[in-house]
């Protein structure tokens, strides 16, 4: 077994999923069907806005082309989306953006 191939076993969540500091190409949670959220993320504990899905600098700082490059999500469902910026694609690095699940 892959050292990240057991993420695909994962169904659901019932805090918070934080993918940070990564630089894999992607990351295959294709089984994952629900984040629940009981438990949030603060990215900033001053702006008390919480994520059950956090994505944030998964990439080699100074590079364009290590890094993480696609989500597998095929099977998320959740309330909202927000898009939020962050070096996340490597289309155009000055405007990337990532799409963030949020449940309530």
């Amino acid at each position: 077994m892959d050292d990240d191939e057991w993420l695909q076993e994962i169904q659901e969540v019932t805090g918070y999923v934080l993918i940070m500091s990564n630089y894999a190409h992607y990351i295959s949670l294709t089984s994952l069907r629900i984040i629940r959220g009981r438990t949030l993320f603060f990215a900033n504990p001053d702006d008390h806005t919480g994520f059950s899905l956090f994505v944030s600098h998964n990439y080699k700082p100074g590079s364009l082309t290590v890094g993480l490059k696609e989500l597998q999500l095929v099977s998320l469902h959740g309330q909202s989306v927000a898009a939020i910026p962050s070096p996340f694609t490597f289309i155009n690095p000055l405007t990337p953006t990532v799409a963030i699940w949020v449940q309530l």
